[in-house]
């Protein structure tokens, strides 16, 4: 068992400065900035449909997001992590997302010229992973609010960066997970 399988080993609230302690990042050749941020403890609004209410049936003790845009403005990223009280809670509400229906995790707007203001109404790619009793997720899509086709080099870059910002936000727990 890891500590951070429960919070009864792992007691201490995630928070923005944890996750995301950077304001400006570098991933797969491009340089983002953070333009939005927000610690939910109501998780069912940070989520769609069935998985909102996994979330809370799960007792999800609050979710930590943040939207990063890269400096060209072609491309938003939110990532985010939730925390729930055990591994199996964790699980059990991650098994009620449907990634092909949207019924995920909703990404965060940022503001009207941030570049990220039509991020939780566009398509884009997920990615996540159950790490202890924490969901990390990563959601990329287009700024400009363009559905991906699921070809040609940009969309690739768009699923790339959904891992790479999720592996980003993992790293906090990992050292939670060490400590």
């Amino acid at each position: 068992m890891s500590k951070i399988d429960s919070v009864r080993t792992d007691p201490q609230p995630i928070t923005r400065a944890e996750i995301f302690p950077h304001s400006h990042l570098s991933a797969d050749g491009s340089q983002f900035v953070r333009v939005a941020t927000a610690v939910n403890r109501d998780c069912a609004g940070t989520a769609r449909g069935s998985f909102a209410r996994a979330l809370t049936a799960s007792r999800c003790e609050r979710v930590v997001r943040a939207t990063y845009v890269d400096t060209a403005k072609r491309f938003a990223i939110t990532a985010g992590v939730a925390a729930l009280p055990t591994k199996a809670l964790a699980q059990r509400a991650n098994r009620a997302k449907r990634l092909s229906h949207n019924i995920w995790f909703a990404g965060l707007d940022g503001s009207h010229s941030s570049g990220a203001q039509l991020v939780a109404r566009s398509g884009g790619y997920a990615y996540g992973i159950v790490d202890g009793r924490y969901i990390i997720f990563g959601y990329a899509t287009y700024s400009d609010g363009h559905m991906p086709t699921g070809q040609g080099s940009q969309d690739q870059m768009l699923e790339s960066l959904s891992r790479v910002f999720a592996t980003l936000a993992e790293h906090p727990i990992n050292a939670r997970a060490a400590s």
